[in-house]
This record gives structure tokens, sequence and C-alpha cells, in this order.
């Protein structure tokens, strides 16, 4: 089995890491770790699902808690699930990526290579999750593609599962801080409540929701 450490090296060392946003692979990973653990306060015998996994940073940080944790990931990039299963599966025996068929606009190009259809994956997961997990998935999602997903991640939770994800959320603070230039992304302050708003650019798509649309 190769250490962990060795793991997250291999990430950082990838050119699937800028991919996924760049940076610390680990200290990414055991952040993203460490916010489930104090949040959603998982146990060894907890099912997770990591939700667009990319190359499995968050779920290595977990398989430094749990090593024995059963986790399914998923992700529409099949170079980003031969990775996790090439890197994690082949180490971690409760650890299993599928590639799951989806289109969107600004990530088709990244497709290359076999999917599943999305309704099998999902509905071989369904009520079978404890915790489900999406870190800066839904940040790169249209209002009803977030939507949509939202409510696919609830069909494959266990009846007292639950759901991290992270947003940009257009709440007052970020408003403020919009007005006075203080955020990295240029999201337009003025957007009315309920309401959502982008920003693309030739490479990338971010977005961000007012509060009432994922309350």
């Amino acid at each position: 089995m190769s250490d962990l450490s060795e793991i997250f090296e291999t990430m950082e060392r990838s050119e699937l890491n800028i991919w996924v946003g760049g940076g610390n692979s680990a200290g990414i990973g055991r952040a993203s770790a460490a916010v489930i653990e104090t949040l959603c306060m998982p146990t060894q015998d907890d099912v997770f699902l990591d939700f667009g996994c990319g190359i499995g940073r968050t779920t290595l940080g977990l398989l430094e808690r749990f090593p024995a944790a059963t986790i399914h990931g998923t992700d529409i990039v099949p170079a980003l699930i031969d990775f996790c299963n090439a890197e994690i599966g082949s180490n971690f025996a409760g650890t299993h990526f599928v590639a799951t068929e989806r289109d969107h606009a600004h990530y088709d190009r990244f497709v290359n290579g076999d999917r599943e259809p999305e309704k099998i994956v999902y509905d071989a997961l369904a009520s079978s999750i404890d915790i489900a997990f999406a870190f800066s998935v839904f940040t790169h999602l249209y209002k009803d593609e977030a939507l949509e997903n939202l409510k696919l991640l609830r069909t494959t939770l266990k009846p007292d599962g639950v759901v991290l994800a992270t947003f940009f959320i257009l709440d007052e603070m970020a408003r403020t801080r919009l007005n006075n230039k203080e955020t990295e992304f240029p999201f337009d302050c003025d957007i009315p409540e309920g309401a959502q708003q982008f920003s693309v650019d030739s490479t990338k798509h971010f977005e961000a929701f007012s509060p009432s649309l994922i309350s």
C-alpha cells in the first residue's frame, strides 16, 4: 500500500491538479476533511459520497482519519476518475470511483473516455449514503444544474444522511465586500434577491447564489 503522503505528492506533481484548481493537494484535502469531521461528526462505519471528487483530495484527507471507510467518488471527467482508481482505489479497498455521464458547456472539453449512465450510478447508491460532500462543485454549476444535483444527492442519502456542499453565497456580507472591491471574484453585488449570478472567462465558470435559492 502506498503511503498517504506519497499519494498526496503524486497529486501535487500531476497536471490534473491544475484541472481541479491547483494549490497544495495535501493542505486542501486535509482542510476539507477537517470541515467534514467538525460539521458532520462522521464515524468509521459511515458511508461517504465524494460528489465531484476530482483527483480525490478530500477522499484522501478522510482516509487519513478513517482508513477503512467506504467512500464512493463520482465525477464527469474520466481522466480524474482514472487517477483516483490508480492512486487511491488500488490502495484502499473501501473506495470506489466512477465517471458519470453529464454534459456541461465549460467542462465537456475535458471529457475523453468511458462514462457510466448517471441514472444507473446514482440508482445504485440510492438510500445508502450517510454523508455526501461536494467541495468546489456547486460553485461552478448553473442555477438549474445546482438545484437538480441537490435533488440527486438527496436520493442517495439514508433517512438520517446529510449533504455538505460549498457555495458562493450573495448574502449581505458578500455584497458589502463586493461593493468594497474586497473579493477575488467579480460578481455583481446588485443582483436581485433570489437570482443567480455567474462570471465566465475562456477557461473557468463561477457561480454565486442568493441564500433563498439553496435554503
